[in-house]
């Protein structure tokens, strides 16, 4: 619990705490109604002493109803923010076995590992649309696999959409290629969803093709260099990607990026490898294509 969390709790209760002093105060000075003749005379008639009693506790509530609220919201209360509190640090903690996990993986596999990620690389993928999307982003929990001609990195990316009973948290493992031979238009393509068709036919883009009907169905792709992007992605890059499907990918100049929307890689060495494996698979189907005369 970190002391801003532990702090905010604290004035919490002492609020309710110095209301409830404040509220036995005013009542003290106030005093309880003087009942002296009454039990007096109703003694003089025979009448149990205890009828007043009876009186006032059937009454505590209404004669102390401010006393009552204070107390039943004041534990409301803290039962909310020590629940979001616990929320926390469970995720706090669930996040801290993650990058220990990838900090041994990185380890096995005798790769680099920054936990708080690379300034750098985040400047150079701030141009893709990924990295435009929603607040708080962070790239974190990175892992990077060197060679002399290409870079292949493995992170953790985070943002935050929405506000208030819409607010998420979004995470994802995202891999990023980056070669001085990646000549690539800028586009990016993603796994079409139900409201694309919808977007279709009110003329939003999407670049299809007709002799491939199955990549157009199963991708939405963008490109500010339509004729470009179309020139580019011929008949085997078209297969590549149909038999990836669940596949996003975002390309410039030099660099891009593929991820699973919102799915994040287990930190164990198999899935890691494997993750690592296709980024080099899609490197190596862009060379080809690039190999390739339009």
């Amino acid at each position: 619990m970190s002391w801003f969390d532990g702090s905010l709790l604290a004035r919490l209760l002492v609020g309710c705490l110095l209301a409830v002093s404040l509220i036995s105060h005013v009542d003290a000075a106030d005093g309880e109604p003087d009942h002296g003749d009454e039990a007096v005379h109703r003694d003089d008639e025979g009448h149990l002493e205890n009828e007043v009693e009876g009186k006032r506790e059937r009454n505590w509530i209404e004669d102390n109803l401010v006393l009552f609220l204070v107390l039943v919201h004041g534990t409301w209360i803290t039962l909310v923010v020590g629940g979001l509190l616990i929320a926390k640090a469970v995720v706090r903690r669930r996040e801290e076995k993650r990058t220990n996990g990838l900090r041994a993986v990185a380890g096995e596999l005798e790769l680099t590992f920054l936990e708080d990620g690379d300034e750098a690389l985040a400047e150079r993928l701030s141009g893709l649309p990924l990295f435009d999307i929603g607040r708080g982003r962070t790239l974190k929990n990175l892992i990077v696999a060197d060679t002399p001609d290409v870079q292949v990195a493995l992170f953790d990316y985070v943002y935050i959409t929405g506000r208030g009973k819409q607010k998420r948290v979004r995470r994802q493992t995202v891999a990023a290629v980056q070669s001085a031979d990646l000549r690539l238009p800028d586009f990016h393509l993603r796994p079409e969803r139900t409201l694309d068709a919808v977007g279709s036919l009110l003329g939003l883009q999407d670049i299809d093709f007709d002799d491939h009907p199955g990549f157009s169905k199963a991708f939405v792709l963008k490109s500010l260099s339509e004729q470009e992007t179309r020139d580019f992605f011929d008949q085997g890059l078209l297969d590549f990607f149909v038999s990836r499907p669940d596949i996003s990918f975002e390309a410039a100049r030099g660099v891009f990026v593929y991820f699973r929307r919102w799915k994040r890689v287990e930190p164990q060495v198999a899935e890691m490898k494997g993750f690592l494996a296709e980024g080099y698979s899609v490197l190596q189907a862009l060379r080809e294509r690039l190999t390739r005369t339009s």
